[in-house]
């Protein structure tokens, strides 16, 4: 069985919250039999560069790796993205993988846990079409926030409301969920 380094676009610093055990955790939700080595890369162009140029240090036979990054585009417009940080190869290998618009369109789709974790105002202020349509999701929830009187801060809300997220879900509403849980099983 191959054991995987996943490159994940996100912020390290963990005083604010910690997105790497966060991952962790939401990766052992959706029953990833073994766990992936995670390695935060910050911004998009910083996590690309270490997936890019980890290969040297990796066993081919025992290791793979995947990246996982926002793609700041529709769901269906994914060339954009992987012809600006060339990996359109690694794409079609089936290693790049992708938060559709950015990992705010999971927590909008899941308004379940948002209510839950904030209360019923902020969803009522979040647009009413599905997650995966929503070019700016992360504008959306930021001004969802705003309305409430809240400002909704990218790490530490992040980092809770991936721990209450459902992956089951996730799997349904989003293909390259599916297909990212289904690699690393």
């Amino acid at each position: 069985m191959v054991s995987y380094y996943i490159y994940i676009e996100g912020a390290k610093n963990i005083d604010n919250g910690d997105l790497k055990k966060s991952f962790h955790m939401f990766f052992e939700k959706a029953g990833v039999k073994r766990q992936p080595r995670i390695i935060m890369g910050n911004g998009i162009s910083q996590t690309v560069d270490k997936f890019k140029n980890h290969d040297q240090q990796l066993d081919r036979k025992s290791h793979g790796k995947i990246l996982l990054i926002d793609s700041d585009c529709l769901e269906d417009d994914k060339d954009a993205p992987l012809s600006l940080h060339q990996i359109k190869e690694e794409h079609s290998e089936g290693i790049v993988f992708f938060m559709v618009q950015a990992m705010e369109a999971w927590f909008i789709s899941q308004k379940e846990v948002l209510s839950k974790l904030y209360g019923t105002k902020v969803i009522k202020s979040l647009p009413g079409r599905p997650a995966h349509e929503i070019v700016k999701p992360k504008k959306e929830l930021i001004a969802a926030f705003e309305k409430v009187g809240e400002k909704y801060h990218e790490i530490k809300d992040g980092t809770k409301i991936l721990q209450n997220l459902d992956p089951s879900k996730l799997v349904t509403d989003f293909k390259d969920v599916k297909e990212l849980i289904s690699k690393l099983n």
